[in-house]
């Protein structure tokens, strides 16, 4: 059973943010590696 599947079931607001957060943020790292791959995101991404 995924997150989404519990938080459709319990139709819980708050779980349901913090899902969408998660994957934008997964996302966001994502994008960060491939930039970093290319080469233009590799300054930032020493922290």
């Amino acid at each position: 059973m995924s997150y989404e599947e519990v938080a459709r079931l319990t139709n819980n607001q708050e779980l349901r943010r913090i899902i969408q957060k998660q994957k934008l943020f997964q996302r966001k790292r994502k994008w960060k590696k491939q930039m970093g791959k290319k080469g233009i995101y590799r300054k930032n991404e020493c922290k």
